[in-house]
């Protein structure tokens, strides 16, 4: 949205984490933060969170696995991948493929 503009009445800048919404024509700031809005940003680095009841689901999923370390293996392979709809699900589906036919480490 910040790349494109396209707000007819407000532009829209990214500063920090934080939306900034500026309404149009207030001349020469405007154009200069105009300049800064197209200029592409380095994506944010996006947090994954998983909820303490999936975590608790583990102990039925993997019972004899460590909970944080399957934590940890899961966040890292999904920075890597879209985020998800419901990551609590994407990461239960993946510890139950990750650790099929394993023996608890």
């Amino acid at each position: 949205m910040v790349l494109t503009n396209h707000l007819p009445d407000y532009a829209l800048t990214l500063e920090g984490e934080h939306a900034v919404f500026w309404r149009r024509g207030e001349g020469e700031r405007m154009a200069k933060l105009a300049t800064v809005a197209a200029t592409p940003q380095p994506p944010l680095e996006r947090r994954i969170l998983i909820s303490s009841r999936a975590i608790e689901q583990l102990y039925e999923i993997a019972p004899r696995w460590d909970k944080r370390l399957l934590e940890s293996l899961y966040i890292e392979w999904a920075l890597t991948k879209d985020p998800a709809r419901s990551e609590d699900a994407r990461f239960l589906g993946w510890v139950r493929s990750y650790t099929k036919g394993k023996a608890g480490p």
